[in-house]
């Protein structure tokens, strides 16, 4: 019975899982572009004269993954 749920709740979050990996793997690139944006002055909030890729990962990718994290979450309860 337990077996017949977990594989039931597993092929009703499919979706969920695929849109949180994406979110995941996106997160990295989706960082960088937004600091090459800044750094280029397109963004309205300001610019950034200069950067280093890793110290915008170390400082930028955790607050976009507690961002992400959060959304899943709220994907989660919506679904249940």
């Amino acid at each position: 019975m337990l077996r017949a749920l977990l594989a039931k709740s597993w092929r009703q979050l499919r979706m969920l899982r695929i849109t949180g990996g994406v979110l995941l793997a996106a997160t990295p690139a989706a960082t960088l572009l937004l600091a090459e944006a800044a750094r280029r002055g397109w963004l309205p909030y300001g610019s950034v004269r200069d950067y280093d890729a890793a110290a915008v990962l170390r400082e930028g990718a955790p607050g976009l993954l507690v961002a992400g994290i959060a959304l899943v979450t709220l994907m989660l309860a919506a679904q249940a």
